[in-house]
């Protein structure tokens, strides 16, 4: 009769009401019954406050005398219902750079807020996807914990390729960020929400209306520079 966990279980008060409808009970009744006020009874009932421990076993020994088993907790639809604990983030830099001497800080922030944003993650990959002339091996970025891909050619690729790779192996448990602005990625996006990822795109104003349009104006985060 306990929620399970603090947080993810709320009461339910149409839980005492059903109670009292199924055993053609009044408010008052069912207070006389159990030994509280019936503005108690009609309290629970707005949801204005919560039963305690002792009241909900009384309510519970009333609903057994019909055969009933009331439901008094219920899922809190505010919290997530399914806790993702994979964070997989990939960096089209070919087609959304930063100077070189802003590499290192702006990958530091993109990766903190996504960290503070997604705090129930328990197991992350940053990647950065890049052309050897845009000498990101020089920079500071792989001491914020970025994996710098570099290819001469076929980056988007490769990028899709990976993402796809990296997502699916616990699609339902992976949130996966896409920072680019590139319109090409919106086929990309589709899959993998239909795979179950949840995805969300870091892009800039100028971004691709087809692949902001895919992704939606909820999943969408600004980048940073």
């Amino acid at each position: 009769m306990t929620p399970r966990k603090q947080g993810r279980f709320i009461f339910n008060p149409a839980s005492i009401k059903e109670v009292r409808d199924k055993l053609h009970l009044s408010q008052q009744q069912l207070a006389e019954k159990i030994g509280v006020a019936k503005t108690a009874i009609s309290r629970w009932e707005k949801g204005l406050i919560t039963p305690d421990a002792n009241s909900l076993a009384l309510v519970y020994s009333v609903a057994q005398e019909g055969r009933i088993e009331p439901l008094f907790f219920k899922e809190n639809e505010s919290q997530p219902k399914t806790a993702r604990s994979r964070l997989v983030v990939a960096w089209d830099f070919q087609n959304l750079p930063v100077s070189w001497n802003e590499v290192e800080k702006i990958g530091k922030a993109v990766k903190d807020r996504l960290v503070q944003k997604f705090p129930g993650t328990s197991q992350s990959l940053f990647k950065v996807f890049s052309s050897p002339t845009q000498l990101l091996n020089n920079s500071g970025i792989r001491n914020e914990g970025w994996r710098i891909q570099e290819y001469a050619y076929n980056i988007d690729e490769e990028l899709d390729t990976q993402s796809w790779s990296d997502c699916n192996q616990a699609p339902k448990d992976t949130i996966f960020v896409l920072i680019t602005r590139d319109g090409d990625y919106a086929e990309l996006m589709e899959d993998l929400r239909e795979k179950g990822v949840m995805v969300y795109l870091m892009a800039p104003d100028d971004v691709n209306q087809r692949l902001a349009g895919t992704v939606g104006k909820k999943w969408r985060m600004r980048f940073p520079a």
